[in-house]
């Protein structure tokens, strides 16, 4: 049987490709690179289904996993009202509350001193 030197010619080419494929690292998942590159990079590798799926919660306040992407299941906290569902938290007033007093100083108290709590939670 004579050599098929096309057939080789394709089938090494396919081997290269797909092992160059697989020793790239996708943007998102490097460290070094800058956020805003990482986000741009990992949305452009969601389905539109993926990213309604990132919305919403599940089992007491996770953010849904996504194997295909290596993205765990993420415990979300809420913080407009104070860092919750960490346990023990500091509760403060609705910004409605805030914004009646007219004082912009109340605002920025209130998220110097919310910082602190969010920090301990993690």
């Amino acid at each position: 049987m004579k050599p098929q030197p096309l057939f080789h010619a394709v089938l090494i080419a396919l081997t290269c490709s797909a092992f160059s494929a697989r020793a790239q690292t996708s943007i998102y998942q490097d460290p070094a690179a800058k956020v805003e590159a990482r986000v741009t990079d990992l949305l452009n590798r969601m389905t539109l289904e993926e990213k309604i799926d990132m919305l919403g919660g599940v089992e007491g306040f996770y953010i849904r996993p996504n194997e295909r992407l290596g993205i765990p299941k993420i415990k979300m906290a809420d913080g407009p009202l104070g860092v919750r569902n960490y346990g023990m938290a500091t509760a403060f007033p609705a910004g409605i509350a805030f914004a009646s007093t007219g004082l912009r100083c109340v605002a920025g108290t209130l998220s110097t001193t919310a910082r602190i709590p969010t920090s301990q939670a993690g």
